[in-house]
């Protein structure tokens, strides 16, 4: 399956396998006018919650759920650095997704189970990589850096069917690349960008993913 791939500012149009639904959200705040129009919400949003402590298999409403997923130290998150750059790399529950493309702060079980069917049987990570200086760099993550990451489970490589990047605002601003796999459950998984002589490597435990907060339907 060839990846496929959109640059549009403000709202991602993510084309899955099962039609087409909207992803629109920031790891970092919004540096432009544009940016903060594109990323505002109601008081209803999920957007924009401080991230919460919480204890494993505990249950949490959409907005507390994206925030959680968003907060570092939950062993989602791995940080990798080269050179001057820093690449960020979160691993997104399923259920994040469809908080993403609700925006609800309650979704019914009906709701949630037809939403899921868009993401069923792919598995997603968003990239945030800063302190970009050079344009051969910004190249490569647009365009070329599809070609080298992979995904591998156990003996398994898996490659990357998704790959959508956001603009950049500026030559300063960090850059944001979502990609999605064709997986159906998370396991122990190593993300591997085999770019250069030492490959960048982001490993992430089935337990850790397991562990994490559940959903609140209804």
């Amino acid at each position: 399956m060839l990846v496929r791939i959109k640059y549009i500012t403000g709202l991602i149009i993510l084309l899955s396998i099962s039609g087409c639904f909207r992803l629109s959200e920031n790891q970092s705040e919004p540096t432009t006018r544009e940016e903060v129009n594109s990323v505002k919400m109601s008081q209803n949003s999920v957007e924009g919650m401080v991230p919460l402590a919480v204890t494993s298999h505990e249950v949490l409403s959409p907005r507390d759920y994206v925030s959680w997923v968003r907060k570092e130290g939950n062993g989602l998150t791995k940080v990798q650095s080269r050179d001057l750059m820093s690449v960020q790399c979160t691993y997104l529950p399923q259920d994040y997704m469809v908080c993403m493309e609700l925006k609800q702060s309650e979704i019914d079980q009906p709701t949630y189970e037809e939403t899921l069917k868009h993401y069923s049987g792919s598995q997603y990570f968003k990239f945030r990589v800063s302190g970009i200086k050079e344009s051969d760099n910004l190249t490569y993550l647009m365009t070329h850096m599809q070609h080298d990451i992979k995904l591998v489970i156990k003996q398994d490589t898996i490659p990357c069917i998704e790959y959508i990047c956001e603009p950049m605002i500026s030559s300063t601003a960090p850059i944001s690349i979502l990609v999605g796999f064709d997986l159906e459950e998370p396991q122990d998984m190593q993300l591997i960008i085999k770019n250069q002589q030492t490959p960048i490597e982001f490993n992430w435990l089935e337990e850790d993913i397991k562990n994490a907060p559940k959903l609140k339907k209804g």
